[in-house]
């Protein structure tokens, strides 16, 4: 998160956009897993939190 110049309030507020949850803490493993795959697969802050997550299922 730090790399893409995210606060914790923007990490929380992706958590709870995409998983309905808080905290990484609350994350199943899962959940984690695709968390960490698109905080990798990221490359540009600007388009992070604007964006479609490609691990949900949305």
């Amino acid at each position: 998160m730090q790399r893409l110049g995210w606060t914790e309030a923007d990490g929380r507020e992706h958590l709870q956009k995409f998983y309905g949850k808080r905290s990484r803490l609350q994350l199943t493993e899962e959940e984690l897993d695709n968390f960490l795959l698109f905080l990798q697969l990221t490359d540009t802050p600007e388009s992070t939190l604007n964006s479609q997550n490609p691990t949900t299922n949305n």
